[in-house]
């Protein structure tokens, strides 16, 4: 059996708010890790990002909608919730307010699903190029756009 020798470096006692004070200096001196803005913003940075805000602002959307739609019929304010009153209420809805409800909704669910196109052609070893990733970013997000210019127009 070996014994353990001993380390020769002074230890201290120290209360609690002393070590927090010590803590802290020894914090101040430590370097910073590089953070994001340090490096140059990458358009596949916004997509990736963008994916994920549309997808959950769709699943929100959906399962709002879902929730609402089948739980008002059982309040009072239900009475006046019908699939009926819907299509009057869309019907009789201004341009501005439909244009403005319609645009978002339907470049989220363009830009999605064309999204959702690419990494399934990632999946099957397509496009994983530099090159190939930045077209395919750029063709995403010109058919997102023609896709809801042409969705307002229905």
């Amino acid at each position: 059996m070996h014994s353990a020798k001993r380390s020769s470096a002074p230890t201290s006692q120290y209360s609690q708010g002393e070590a927090l004070t010590l803590l802290n200096e020894q914090r101040s001196l430590r370097p910073n890790s590089p953070h994001l803005t340090i490096y140059q913003p990458q358009v596949t940075w916004y997509l990736s990002i963008l994916t994920r805000m549309t997808g959950v602002g769709l699943s929100v959307l959906f399962y709002g909608w879902a929730i609402t739609y089948f739980a008002l019929p059982y309040t009072a304010v239900g009475q006046a919730f019908t699939s009926a009153h819907l299509i009057n209420y869309a019907a009789m809805a201004p341009f501005w307010l439909k244009v403005g409800l319609k645009a978002p909704i339907a470049f989220a669910m363009s830009f999605h699903s064309y999204n959702g196109l690419r990494h399934l052609a990632w999946d099957i070893g397509y496009g994983l190029s530099m090159k190939g990733v930045y077209m395919g970013a750029y063709i995403v997000l010109g058919a997102s756009v023609a896709t809801t210019a042409w969705l307002l127009t229905l």
